[in-house]
């Protein structure tokens, strides 16, 4: 009698402990589910919509451009240092910063511009 009340003592335990660990596991995950910083859809939207305002203004502005102001747009958007700019397109540095500088001006008139009319 007493083994099998052991046995039986012991069973249960078992199946308790399996429980609390799945149940742990569980909780875990859903956790790690609240606590993911996965970007919220209002940031990638608010993103994106930044974006296409910027791709806007950069064609809309691009067709005034000379085509080394162009070349110059093209490198700013893709954020390279003006040493770099100015190495890539034969200019003076002083010139390269100028020329970034009176870019950047436009492009920033023309965002605002557009977020004013589409946003």
């Amino acid at each position: 009698m007493r083994l099998s009340t052991s046995i039986i003592n012991n069973n249960c335990k078992n199946y308790f402990r399996t429980a609390s660990r799945y149940q742990n596991k569980i909780d875990k995950f859903a956790s790690e589910e609240n606590n993911n910083n996965t970007p919220d859809i209002d940031d990638i939207s608010e993103k994106e919509w930044k974006e296409h305002i910027i791709k806007l203004a950069s064609s809309s502005i691009r067709e005034g451009f000379s085509e080394q102001e162009s070349l110059c747009l093209n490198l700013i958007l893709k954020a390279t240092p003006v040493e770099t700019i100015s190495e890539s397109l034969n200019l003076k540095k002083n010139t390269a910063y100028v020329m970034r500088q009176r870019i950047i001006e436009k492009l920033n008139r023309k965002v605002r511009f557009l977020n004013e009319e589409l946003g």
